[in-house]
């Protein structure tokens, strides 16, 4: 289970989910799964974004890999995963259509295209707003209790956004400059576009089994697609309720749609994104999108805004 740590950089605020204290063994274990993970980045055949168009990174999710997956209590141990490799179940309830991976990859290409293809705020907005997204509070986002944007935007500006700061006016300044670090840390450049850079899995939250999320299993393996430290973009939309209900003993339907991306400084990482699907609009609606390998202190990129 991961715990919440804050932490503050030159500009931004992240929340990152780091492992609890291991002893000198396991400090060990996870140094070696970093350094293989590492390897397997290296290895994809990345793309740049400047020559994808949205239709090119539907395509890359077409070719990686596709699972359906069952979580299996007691089974998350260092160097595994709780979570197996099944054939699509048909006894559980409001289970997902058959063509889910199909649409989940349709959704990802189409936000990763506006993240970091077309790059403009507005572009983004409009298209987060066509797809029913509801826009959170700017008060709620702006505090601690919310995403932190508040403390971000006084680090990268000096001040606390004017009186009259709306919803677009602070969240274009922070698209803005958050990716803008020097060196590029915070740029994401490029995508893997080869079947084992790209994968998604679809399962069955179980009740009350916490934040447990379908794991990642093709291509590079679920210790490759989860190593190192994790840490969340800024989410500006209401997120999905549906951890609460999964806690609430109702159990639930989720996705993790991955990609190997490239950052300006050279660096690869994988960008994980956690879908709910709700069985009464029969949808699958954006929850979540994480980075993970942040890298030590300094290392790491700038939280974006989505």
């Amino acid at each position: 289970m991961f715990a919440l740590a804050l932490s503050a950089c030159a500009a931004g605020i992240y929340v990152f989910r780091s492992s609890a204290p291991r002893s000198g063994s396991h400090d060990e274990l996870h140094r070696r799964m970093l350094v293989e993970a590492r390897s397997k980045y290296r290895d994809c055949d990345v793309r740049e974004f400047a020559d994808l168009s949205e239709a090119d990174i539907d395509l890359c999710f077409s070719q990686g890999a596709k699972d359906w997956v069952k979580y299996e209590h007691g089974a998350d141990t260092p160097g595994s995963s709780p979570w197996t490799v099944i054939s699509r179940p048909t006894h559980l309830p409001g289970v997902p259509p058959v063509d889910a991976h199909r649409t989940l990859g349709r959704l990802s290409a189409a936000f990763l295209w506006r993240q970091f293809g077309a790059r403009d705020a507005a572009t983004y907005r409009a298209w987060r707003e066509a797809n029913h997204a509801q826009a959170r509070p700017l008060d709620e986002v702006l505090s601690n209790r919310g995403e932190h944007a508040g403390a971000a935007y006084a680090a990268h500006f000096g001040k606390a956004p004017s009186a009259d700061a709306t919803f677009v006016s602070v969240f274009d300044s922070l698209w803005g400059v958050c990716q803008e670090q020097p060196g590029g840390q915070s740029r994401v450049v490029g995508m893997a576009c080869d079947s084992s850079g790209v994968g998604m899995s679809v399962g069955w939250i179980p009740p009350n089994v916490g934040r447990a999320r379908p794991h990642i299993q093709g291509g590079l393996g679920a210790v490759a697609w989860y190593a190192g430290r994790a840490g969340t973009m800024r989410s500006w939309y209401r997120r999905s309720r549906q951890w609460e209900s999964s806690n609430m003993g109702q159990g639930g339907w989720c996705a993790e749609v991955g990609v190997i991306a490239e950052f300006g400084d050279g660096r690869r990482r994988p960008i994980v994104l956690t879908y709910f699907f709700s069985t009464l609009t029969g949808n699958w609606s954006l929850d979540s999108v994480n980075y993970y390998d942040l890298g030590e202190a300094g290392e790491a990129p700038w939280p974006l805004e989505y």
